[in-house]
């Protein structure tokens, strides 16, 4: 998928991507119905959070090229990506009916798997199972159409059977950061449901795996806080929230929250401070996201300030 290619990570990968948007446009000045080009500027445009320009270049995308399955799939995967279910779906049947199922048979269930996607996200559970099962049933080894089903029948709260799925997942994936994403899937059913000690054996897993994981992190850092933090514990916790804070702000504060509990008051004030001034740079965006820690960041400032002046 075109935008899996951007990477957001930091503010030198939002600037690359800026780039790339302004040498998109540049070529489109000159070709102004380049469906490739139209597709490489939406997404970058979807990784800058610039949705209506972005909904757009899609739009036009599919008014040019209706009878391009191809770019039909593509376009419907970045409308997805914008929330547009009902758009993503329409361009995504049409694609499904320009595709042979023996001829391309990888294409045929991507593009099922992705109306799948779009028909949950739209609260349809019934069409995604459809869809969904067909996919596993023709690529046993597909190991996002299981875990997608597990999260369709955790919503239903069939979790002995969401727990089966996201096994299978687990089994199937074969990348370390896939097979990670789908321990985390798994470990989180168990913390939802209070078994905190099997939930973090799970996220451990996850994070063995693949190091570079935040969520499986963070999972054993609120399965920590279900079990009451004990001390050795909270201690792990912490080290996962150093590595991760430089590069990412869930992370930088959490690091904070744990500082406070270990009553280190001057390093937590530092990053309650450097994590609001990280959310300073784009108010609009991390306002959205991180609306009641930013709140909550404020409010510890003002009485850490107020306690270490006295």
């Amino acid at each position: 998928m075109t935008a899996g290619l951007l990477d957001i990570s930091s503010s030198q990968g939002q600037e690359k991507i800026r780039r790339s948007a302004v040498l998109f446009t540049e070529i489109l000045s000159e070709n102004q119905n380049n469906p490739r080009i139209l597709l490489l500027r939406a997404s970058a445009l979807t990784a800058l959070r610039d949705g209506d320009n972005a909904r757009e270049d899609f739009r036009r995308i599919v008014r040019l090229n209706p009878e391009d399955p191809a770019l039909l799939d593509e376009t419907g995967v970045g409308l997805l990506r914008l929330d547009c279910f009902d758009e993503a779906i329409q361009c995504l049947e049409r694609a499904l009916l320009l595709t042979d199922p023996v001829g391309d048979p990888e294409r045929y269930f991507s593009i099922r798997f992705n109306t799948a996607l779009a028909c949950f996200y739209l609260g349809h559970l019934q069409r995604a199972t459809e869809e969904l099962q067909a996919v596993v049933d023709a690529q046993p080894d597909n190991y996002q159409g299981y875990s997608l089903l597990g999260n369709i029948y955790e919503y239903r709260e069939q979790y002995d059977r969401a727990e089966r799925l996201y096994r299978k997942a687990v089994k199937m994936a074969v990348e370390p950061s896939d097979r990670a994403r789908q321990y985390w899937f798994l470990g989180e059913l168990y913390r939802r449901h209070g078994y905190y000690e099997q939930a973090i054996d799970i996220f451990r897993r996850g994070v063995k795996l693949y190091p570079d994981d935040y969520a499986n992190m963070f999972g054993v850092w609120e399965s920590t806080i279900g079990l009451g933090n004990p001390p050795e514990r909270l201690n792990d916790c912490l080290l996962i929230a150093e590595k991760f804070a430089p590069k990412n702000l869930r992370a930088r504060f959490t690091l904070a929250i744990l500082y406070l509990a270990g009553e280190q008051l001057e390093k937590a004030l530092a990053e309650f401070e450097l994590f609001l001034a990280a959310t300073e740079k784009n108010p609009r965006e991390w306002g959205r996201q991180l609306k009641p820690e930013i709140r909550y960041a404020g409010q510890r400032i003002a009485e850490l300030n107020r306690a270490l002046s006295k």
